[in-house]
């Protein structure tokens, strides 16, 4: 996330600890601490605040002529979105971006991720009328179709780092057998 070198899989765990399990302000920090996300508690603190602002965050006119003036730009808009579950079993944070400026344009936790769920995300994203050169996800199947019911003629692209990270697994797979198999 811009100025901070926390990513949003912490400003989600931040907020899970705080809503679901009812954390008191203090108690985030000491369990990242823990799981060796060294922070202050001023810092999770400050955490916590971002993970409400994403919360918040809708469509303002400041966002609105940011984007306008990206549209000046570039002539197009650029979106991705993606998924961050902390802990498996528990809500996940989708965060959707506007690619060339780096802005959100909208962020929600959702118990499914289900495509309805995400349209209802993108939804007002669409009804801003910008025009879309490309959408841009992990692969997850309800994203993907979440996006091409908004942006039917919007080419979609799998993210090139999920994209080499999954590639690259049979390989990494191969080599942690080899290096196990070295006698020492």
């Amino acid at each position: 996330m811009k100025h901070t070198s926390y990513g949003f899989d912490v400003l989600a765990l931040v907020g899970q600890l705080r809503f679901k399990r009812h954390y008191s302000l203090s108690e985030p920090h000491e369990e990242l601490n823990q799981r060796g996300v060294v922070t202050s508690e001023r810092n999770c603190e400050r955490l916590y605040e971002r993970y409400l602002t994403l919360l918040r965050s809708s469509v303002t006119d400041h966002l609105r002529e940011t984007l306008a003036e990206v549209v000046q730009e570039h002539g197009v808009l650029l979106l991705s979105m993606d998924g961050v579950q902390p802990e498996k079993g528990n809500e996940t944070l989708y965060v959707v971006r506007e690619g060339f400026s780096g802005s959100i344009l909208a962020a929600q936790n959702l118990k499914s991720g289900s495509e309805e769920e995400l349209k209802r995300l993108l939804e007002p994203v669409e009804q801003l009328g910008f025009p879309i050169i490309g959408l841009l996800s992990d692969g997850q199947h309800s994203i993907r179709l979440a996006m091409s019911s908004l942006w039917p003629k919007v080419p979609y692209q799998y993210c090139q780092y999920h994209y080499l990270k999954d590639i690259a697994k049979p390989v990494m797979d191969l080599d942690r057998k080899l290096k196990t198999g070295i006698p020492l």
